[in-house]
């Protein structure tokens, strides 16, 4: 049995970044996520699993997609990368429980 194209790319991804570059991009992502969290004041817990999952996930996802390229060059780059993943999850679950905080409040229609 051959083995698809998602599970070579995953597999490459980790052999050149490494398990010592997913580690140091979940510290990425927490530390994006508690950033976010203590900014906006949300939920603490909902930003960093989000920040962590953003960071470490884009790497793969870009794999994924064939960008192969930028994941050979270097652990600065992967970082860089990290914490864009980390910054587009992390604002749309600000996007998403925003939503949801204005929906519970009472309208002030005072004019």
């Amino acid at each position: 049995m051959e083995p698809t194209v998602t599970n070579v790319d995953t597999q490459a991804v980790l052999q050149v970044i490494g398990w010592s570059a997913v580690i140091l991009l979940a510290i990425v992502g927490l530390v994006a996520g508690l950033i976010a969290a203590v900014v906006t004041g949300g939920s603490k817990a909902k930003f960093i699993l989000g920040g962590i999952v953003g960071a470490v996930a884009l790497p793969f996802v870009l794999a994924l997609l064939g960008v192969t390229a930028i994941i050979g060059t270097g652990l600065l780059v992967i970082l860089v990368i990290g914490v864009v993943g980390a910054a587009i999850l992390v604002a749309l679950i600000g996007a998403i429980a925003g939503k949801r905080d204005r929906r519970n409040q009472p309208v002030d229609r005072r004019f």
